[in-house]
């Protein structure tokens, strides 16, 4: 959860939800809130980083990814092909082969 308001705050103009600063008008309690509280993290950040950091600050343990999950997806947001991860690309995804051509 603390990697998520972190990640939260690096990548959002508004700062972090949790913490009031002169940027900041509301504050979220980290025992009240819910996920739909949270606000949208800017136009900026690409769909998968931002549901993962979304997923990060689920109030819900078991609902967070782990950390090698969280890991996983940073690593294939970095290398993968960016056709994988566009949510504007009509092509499915990519076949259980296509990705061990590019595992190996």
């Amino acid at each position: 959860w603390a990697v998520g308001t972190i990640a939260y705050e690096l990548m959002s103009e508004q700062g972090n939800p949790f913490y009031r600063s002169a940027s900041t008008g509301a504050i979220l309690r980290n025992t009240s809130y819910t996920d739909t509280d949270l606000p949208p993290l800017d136009d900026a950040v690409p769909p998968v980083i931002s549901r993962l950091v979304h997923d990060l600050l689920a109030r819900n343990p078991n609902q967070r990814p782990s950390a090698e999950v969280a890991a996983t997806v940073c690593q294939l947001f970095l290398w993968a092909p960016t056709s994988w991860l566009n949510p504007l690309h009509t092509r499915a995804l990519p076949s259980s082969s296509e990705i061990l051509q590019w595992l190996l």
